[in-house]
């Protein structure tokens, strides 16, 4: 898979790539996280507060103020170790650009409760099993939805250490170490895997469920999100894309990146034996048997 610059949606009314901000503590990113988000340069300044509040352990308001107020610029001048930030002009490749809330942190329970409750999958072709288990249309279609739910959200928590590394290196979206780290609420959706998190590292697991998250919705045929902004630079859309290689930084001359082939026959696996399990089409199998369907309509 390549992306080239020059075929980015983002771009203005002449067809040349607009400027986008992130802001990070981080200096000299090489690479940037799957799911970074980007936008205005004042959000990219308002994003920089975040991690003032976060330094000197004070809770953040709800909306960012235009400027710091002077207290907390003084107690952050005083503090030891003050992180510095630096901020990223680059440009963004992205086709096909599903429009979401603002869901503030966009943790991964966050991305769950808001695709349990508002995302409809694309895929509408149903199996006989289907029909028969829900009796209609819609009852089929539930059953599909929690069953997606359930594979990008749980089910990784459930899986071994083995499994889960095996499944990172399958693609080249995460790095297979983990960082340790754990939830400081933990996530409500998990209650039925939280026994398993005892031999898992939580940053693991959930590296996996982001992964199946964008598989998913690449499937769906999207490669990258868009928000109207509630927090910094209020109704300004930002932007997350999937997959590091569509970012361009502006001070690179590279006008295309490649993504590093994937093992897509180890995914497909995993995704159909979870689904054969359910008795119901796994999303790769859907969008192949749609396609075959409407080819043999057209005939």
């Amino acid at each position: 898979m390549k992306f080239k610059l020059k075929n980015t949606k983002l771009a203005d009314e002449y067809k040349r790539p607009v400027l986008f901000f992130h802001t990070t503590p981080v200096e000299k990113i090489e690479r940037f996280y799957p799911l970074s988000h980007f936008g205005t340069k004042r959000s990219a300044k308002m994003r920089g507060m975040h991690y003032v509040y976060q330094a000197l352990g004070i809770p953040e308001p709800f909306i960012l103020p235009d400027e710091l107020p002077q207290n907390i610029l003084t107690q952050f001048s005083k503090l030891k170790n003050a992180p510095k930030l630096f901020t990223y002009p680059v440009y963004l490749y992205a086709k096909s650009i599903l429009e979401m809330p603002d869901l503030t942190k966009h943790s991964l329970e966050q991305f769950h409760n808001w695709f349990v409750k508002q995302y409809v999958p694309k895929s509408k072709f149903l199996t006989g099993a289907e029909r028969l288990e829900g009796d209609v249309v819609g009852g089929a279609k539930t059953t599909y939805k929690k069953a997606l739910a359930e594979f990008i959200f749980v089910d990784p928590f459930k899986q071994t250490k083995e499994n889960l590394e095996k499944e990172l290196s399958a693609d080249s979206l995460y790095s297979v170490t983990a960082e340790e780290s754990s939830p400081s609420e933990f996530p409500a959706f998990l209650t039925s895997a939280k026994e398993n998190l005892d031999k898992i590292p939580f940053d693991l697991a959930e590296k996996v469920a982001f992964q199946r998250m964008i598989h998913f919705f690449e499937g769906e045929g999207y490669d990258a999100f868009s928000y109207k902004n509630e927090h910094e630079d209020i109704n300004q859309t930002t932007y997350i894309v999937f997959r590091p290689e569509q970012i361009f930084q502006q001070n690179l001359s590279e006008k295309e990146h490649t993504v590093p082939a994937l093992n897509s026959a180890l995914l497909d696996q995993i995704e159909k034996q979870f689904f054969e399990k359910k008795k119901i089409l796994s999303p790769q199998e859907r969008i192949t048997q749609s396609i075959y369907f409407k080819k043999q309509k057209t005939r």
